[in-house]
């Protein structure tokens, strides 16, 4: 008997040691629906970027004095700053899908440079000669534009496409007239000179706005919750001509970088 209350009492004293060990073992029960953690809804962020502008200018226009032809221009390229602010809509907190608000200042402006021409004048004496005369033309284009794109999102990297449409505006075009004298040598001005400049030119039919298709690549790089750093590389493609009657267009390749802020 005394035997038999030993053996029960080492039972009752092993079995919640055994069921603590069992407990130890034993992993914790998953919860039972997964959940996502922090805000799932829309997100808005402002921009600032800043960068350089490429300017293609294509197509022949012709310049008039008094209603004479004076020269024709055909193409010219170059380059200017730009700024841009950006107000960019994402449908959800992944980002997959948004829409962008840009709204720039661009600096537009070219040098053109006119072909050879051989005009008949009355040099010395009143006696009519062949004189080879070059125009370059300085325009001063300063613009705004409005673009409104949709991103979609392609990998990971916060790499984006982005496209859609865009208006420019140009905002008090100026242009300055240089005409040279290239030969016969010693012809010259009255005031001795080879050149002569006429600055603020008028230049007849001039669009004050112009409709563009932009598309481009936008990358994002995270530095916070909030605030992140972007970089964005679009073509601009024309779809109206800056002069009424002539083919004078302008494409942009438009290069840039900032920080955007999460509001």
């Amino acid at each position: 008997m005394k035997y038999s209350f030993q053996i029960l009492f080492m039972l009752l004293i092993a079995a919640p040691i055994t069921s603590a060990q069992q407990a130890a073992l034993t992993p914790p029960e998953p919860f039972p629906v997964d959940k996502v953690l922090g805000p799932t809804g829309a997100r808005l962020a402002l921009g600032l970027y800043g960068g350089i502008i490429s300017n293609d200018h294509t197509g022949k226009f012709t310049l008039s004095e008094d209603g004479i032809l004076c020269c024709q221009f055909d193409g010219s390229s170059g380059f200017g700053p730009t700024v841009a602010l950006r107000a960019e809509y994402f449908l959800n907190r992944k980002e997959t899908r948004g829409f962008t608000a840009r709204l720039a200042w661009e600096d537009q402006s070219a040098e053109f440079e006119s072909a050879v021409e051989q005009l008949l004048i009355f040099g010395q004496d009143n006696r009519p000669e062949q004189a080879n005369f070059q125009n370059k033309l300085d325009a001063s284009l300063s613009a705004i534009s409005f673009s409104l794109l949709f991103m979609f999102k392609l990998i990971d990297l916060d790499l984006y496409v982005s496209a859609g449409p865009s208006l420019t505006y140009f905002a008090s075009p100026s242009f300055d007239e240089n005409e040279q004298i290239l030969g016969p040598t010693g012809m010259t001005y009255l005031d001795g000179t080879t050149e002569l400049s006429l600055p603020d030119i008028p230049v007849n039919n001039i669009e004050s706005t112009y409709f563009a298709f932009i598309g481009g690549l936008d990358l994002r790089y995270p530095l916070s919750d909030k605030l992140s750093l972007g970089s964005e590389i679009f073509y601009r493609f024309p779809l109206t001509k800056i002069t009424t009657n002539e083919d004078w267009k302008v494409s942009n390749l438009i290069t840039t970088i900032g920080v955007s802020l999460s509001i």
